[in-house]
């Protein structure tokens, strides 16, 4: 069975450019999207996972998926454990089949295996009135936060300088001293 894929978005043709080359490619089913939201995302993963070998999944373009260059690797690892193929039909070039062979899985998982090593922890942020340590202005930087106020920027532009919030500027200022 081989699926087509349309995807609206900033980065990819538009859906008749995308609809016309698909029925090149003699898809039997066309799934359209109006853009990459998260419910298109998820729909997207429930075609794969019901994927079959020699199952082929066709696309303008990877930029139709409108997801990261670590995300499409990730996609693509999961079509290729599913044993289909991945076929990208841009418009001035001949399709371009992608088969899960040993050497193209390798390089797949290890780009996955990659990104998924250079994803960052989300920093916790706190909570307002939460406790937690303000950063401590020297005697320099005070100094220098009430010639800049003298010289007439906000506390906010100043707060940004220091990396404090605008209030703490405002206690500063009203120290004067």
């Amino acid at each position: 069975m081989r699926y087509g894929i349309i995807v609206e978005g900033p980065q990819s043709p538009s859906a008749e450019v995308q609809r016309l080359r698909l029925a090149q490619q003699a898809c039997d089913v066309v799934v359209e999207e109006p853009a990459m939201t998260p419910d298109a995302l998820r729909r997207l993963l429930r075609l794969i996972a019901r994927l079959k070998p020699r199952d082929e999944l066709a696309v303008h373009g990877l930029e139709v998926l409108g997801q990261t260059t670590g995300a499409v690797v990730h996609l693509l690892r999961e079509v290729f454990r599913k044993g289909a193929v991945i076929v990208v039909a841009r418009e001035a070039e001949e399709p371009m089949r992608f088969e899960p062979q040993p050497g193209l899985l390798a390089l797949v998982d290890a780009l996955a295996d990659h990104e998924a090593g250079q994803t960052l922890p989300p920093v916790p942020r706190r909570r307002r009135g939460e406790a937690g340590r303000r950063m401590q202005l020297t005697a320099h930087q005070i100094d220098y936060a009430r010639k800049l106020h003298a010289e007439g920027a906000s506390p906010r532009a100043i707060g940004l300088l220091f990396q404090v919030p605008p209030d703490d500027i405002w206690q500063i200022l009203d120290r004067q001293g």
